[in-house]
């Protein structure tokens, strides 16, 4: 795994609150912390007449002082980390996308100030969470709740499985207990009241479930004896429990999609339902 986390800047109050995160995790992580701010200048080809170079020189020293204002708050945060940073003329997403190949994580706060002298970063967040090289983390409103725990929505693909990994890496990291959280049905657990449906069908399926999380889990309680485990099994739709279950959670992780079907997590809709829904940081897992 690479060995820096890149945060987008642009001086609003969302991009300070993922500089402030990036920075707590980078301390916590052992890692270098990248500031990345971007601009974007360049004429369009269709375009009547190119930018002034004496504009861009002025955009471009606007985002440099950017990065240095960043760059304050992230050592008041995290003083002993190592700090690193840069400007580019270039779209948000395909920087920070290009950015992900050489990241361990890509933060972005929840949303920007948009424009040429700021981050689009409510659109560059969902772009991310569909195309980065590695996790991303969109942070909203007051991170790392002392005390929450890690919550992760599991479903048995692939991803939701690399998801499962990095939540167990990250409670260990923070000294959280784990919400492992995994739902029988793609539909609210609304859908069903009126329709008589068997108890005994309702308690097999979540024993079912139950018993598929554990066996999903054992690998890595094993690996990290140190993270306490709640296990979270609900007829609700995935959305609605990760909401619930995460009400209090320092940090909430998901897969960027799932298997799909009535018996996982639809995760490609879930993390992206989450995107605008979710109250704590979210953490996209490719």
């Amino acid at each position: 795994m690479n060995d820096r986390i890149v945060v987008g800047v642009d001086g609003s109050g969302p991009s300070d609150e993922a500089v402030v995160w990036a920075a707590k995790a980078a301390e916590r992580e052992h890692r270098e912390l990248h500031l990345y701010s971007m601009y974007q200048l360049h004429s369009a080809a269709y375009a009547v007449a190119p930018v002034p170079q004496d504009v861009i020189d002025r955009v471009r020293t606007d985002a440099e002082a950017l990065v240095r204002d960043a760059a304050d708050k992230a050592r008041a945060a995290a003083p002993e980390i190592e700090i690193t940073a840069s400007v580019a003329d270039s779209r948000p997403a395909v920087a920070l996308i290009d950015a992900s190949k050489t990241a361990s994580m890509v933060v972005v706060g929840s949303r920007g100030l948009g424009g040429a002298s700021g981050l689009l970063l409510g659109s560059v967040g969902a772009e991310l969470a569909s195309n980065s090289y590695s996790p991303v983390a969109i942070v909203r409103g007051a991170a790392d709740a002392a005390g929450g725990p890690v919550v992760v929505g599991v479903d048995g693909s692939k991803l939701s499985q690399n998801a499962v990994a990095e939540a167990f890496r990250q409670a260990s990291f923070r000294n959280a207990k784990l919400v492992a959280v995994q739902t029988w049905s793609d539909l609210p657990d609304s859908v069903f009241a009126g329709y008589g449906l068997d108890e005994s069908v309702l308690q097999s399926e979540i024993d079912e479930a139950r018993e598929s999380l554990g066996e999903r889990l054992a690998g890595y309680s094993e690996q990290y004896p140190d993270v306490v485990v709640e296990r979270v099994v609900s007829p609700a739709g995935p959305v609605e429990q990760l909401l619930e279950s995460s009400k209090n959670a320092q940090l909430l992780v998901v897969g960027s999609r799932g298997r799909g079907g009535f018996t996982s997590l639809l995760l490609g809709s879930t993390s992206q339902a989450l995107l605008h829904k979710a109250t704590v940081p979210l953490l996209v897992v490719r």
